[in-house]
């Protein structure tokens, strides 16, 4: 839905080129902008609060599995965040699994990673 109103609206002003090329230039003209999670006091302090919070529902990374049963929520909001597909959710809570959060950076792993270590893949 998104990418059919994303190519209507583009087609409708110019064409795709000469909208790639505005994009091309903007990059061009404009300074990179650098960040860092462990620099970016906003959201450090937002962790501080996700950490320190009762539920610590809202934890932006994910870091492995863990032999438990997935609860609706924890499903529905991996989903929702992450955007984690439903068939791949299923495979996990098949397995009695349960995907594991962190506030720490340096602890991230990518879906791919967490997955194939508990042998799944988002792949059939």
């Amino acid at each position: 839905e998104w990418t059919f109103y994303f190519l209507s609206s583009v087609q409708f002003n110019f064409t795709i080129s000469e909208f790639f090329i505005k994009v091309e230039n903007f990059i061009l003209k404009n300074d990179c902008y650098i960040t860092s999670y462990k620099k970016d006091s906003i959201f450090k302090n937002t962790m501080k609060y996700a950490v320190n919070s009762k539920s610590r529902k809202d934890l932006p990374f994910l870091q492995g599995c863990r032999h438990a049963k997935m609860t609706d929520s924890t499903y529905y909001r991996l989903q929702n965040t992450f955007g984690i597909e439903q068939n791949v959710l299923d495979k996990i809570r098949d397995k009695n699994l349960t995907l594991v959060r962190t506030s720490d950076i340096n602890r991230r792993k990518t879906l791919i990673f967490v997955l194939e270590n508990v042998g799944l893949s988002l792949n059939n």
